[in-house]
């Protein structure tokens, strides 16, 4: 039913008739209502409610008259009709439920008739409209979801969940297998964004690529969004690695020993044991919400737990309003797919070019004031790992823990860095004690 005028009267009547009140059917909006004039009413009483003063024919008819909507509503006596069909001891909560549905219904049937005007739309691709259409459903069906829950249904949850963990049948944090990151952060967490921002050229695609494999080795399903770079960067830094070619003598025309050649040869054929596990998005100009559709889709239908974005610029936040706006509406899709998902995401970005700094952005400890569009970026992620170099040691990556919710920050640590084949090593790194680096301000003050 895409329309429920019934359910509508009736949850008005029963708030003037004293049986509820506002509270007991919020956040219902008065657009949720498909009948002008209730809609109207509704918003009459929630005006009054927000103010508080009482919701009474009198009130709600003195409203509508101040707001100049009395004669769209039918006049006083329209409002007191609301009273008069009403069931006995009718209370509004269940009539709310019945209007958000048909409500609900309306938008499925909105987004549904959109998607065939972008299918018959010349200048859309099918792609983009099957993307637009599914990340517009996927929202709705979110939304459906009744997300209140008391403070002992969610102790159910946790007591539940620690007994999958304490069982081997649920992990919270996702092993990367670079085990100082594990020693430090634990892994990667489920249900939060984590950023990885760094200078260009530091590792970010170093780090990335080894979690990538790490996890696609042991077995785990990862995807990854190469807005910027081909989809065989990955892989090319894998043959580089297994092989012990380097990346520049491998992608050249330059002639390989036979032994070499061999190598890569094994090289290729491990891989087909574990490579189906990673999925690759190499589309460029994407938005956030069609990341977020197709990273539903990795997750719901081939059992992704990771999803790795590369990177936060690539990600296309055209539109009308201010782009500060745009990027906050970016960041919190991602949150919702790491939220609502269960499933780790790893955003990697770029830092903002300090022009105050006469030292080369690599070399300087990176913090928040760093990040491009500090302010959503920040807020929004739950761990913070930032990436720099020390000056005159390319053997390893310093990574800076600016922000995590559960466990240690403003900690650095290093990673044995491979620069032949562009990755971390898995192995090694240590946690540097009393050697915080210095950022740029310090750095003058010396």
């Amino acid at each position: 039913m895409l329309t429920n005028h019934e359910a509508e009267a009736a949850l008005l009547g029963s708030i003037l008739a004293g049986n509820g009140t506002v509270e007991d059917v919020l956040p219902l909006a008065p657009e949720e209502f498909s009948h002008l004039p209730y809609a109207l009413v509704f918003r009459a009483m929630a005006y009054l409610h927000r103010r508080h003063q009482p919701v009474n024919e009198l009130t709600v008819n003195d409203r509508l008259k101040a707001a100049g909507e009395m004669s769209e509503v039918g006049g006083p006596t329209a409002v007191m009709a609301l009273t008069g069909n009403l069931p006995p001891l009718a209370t509004p909560a269940p009539f709310a439920a019945m209007v958000r549905e048909a409500a609900r219904r309306r938008r499925v049937r909105e987004a549904a008739i959109r998607a065939a005007e972008m299918a018959c739309d010349p200048n859309v691709t099918p792609e983009k409209a099957a993307l637009d259409a599914s990340a517009a459903l996927a929202q709705l069906g979110a939304a459906g979801v009744d997300k209140v829950r008391t403070f002992t249904d969610s102790m159910e949850t946790l007591i539940e969940r620690l007994h999958a963990i304490r069982s081997g049948e649920y992990q919270h944090y996702i092993p990367t297998n670079i085990d100082v990151w594990d020693e430090l952060l634990g892994g990667l967490s489920r249900g939060i964004v984590t950023l990885l921002p760094a200078y260009p050229g530091v590792g970010k695609g170093a780090v990335a690529g080894r979690m990538i494999l790490n996890l696609g080795q042991c077995g785990r399903k990862v995807g990854l969004f190469s807005l910027e770079d081909p989809e065989y960067w990955v892989a090319k830094r894998y043959l580089a690695d297994a092989s012990g070619v380097p990346v520049r003598t491998l992608m050249s025309a330059e002639r390989t020993s036979d032994i070499r050649d061999q190598y890569i040869e094994d090289a290729v054929m491990q891989s087909r044991e574990w490579g189906e596990n990673i999925f690759i998005d190499e589309r460029t100009g994407l938005s956030a919400d069609q990341i977020a559709a197709t990273a539903r889709q990795m997750v719901v239908q081939m059992g992704a737990e990771v999803i790795i974005i590369d990177n936060a610029s690539e990600i296309d936040v055209s539109g009308d309003e201010r782009h500060d706006i745009r990027s906050a509406h970016m960041v919190r899709v991602l949150r919702d797919v790491a939220k609502g998902l269960n499933v780790a995401v790893v955003l990697l970005m770029h830092l903002k070019k300090n022009g105050n700094s006469s030292k080369e952005g690599a070399f300087i400890r990176p913090t928040t004031e760093l990040l491009k569009n500090t302010t959503g970026f920040a807020e929004v992620a739950r761990a913070i790992v930032a990436l720099w170099r020390l000056e005159g040691d390319n053997s390893s990556i310093v990574a800076t823990i600016l922000k995590q919710t559960e466990g240690e920050r403003d900690i650095d640590f290093t990673m044995p860095f491979n620069a032949s084949a562009g990755l971390v090593e898995s192995i090694g790194g240590r946690k540097r004690e009393g050697e915080k680096g210095y950022t740029e301000s310090e750095r003058g003050a010396r």
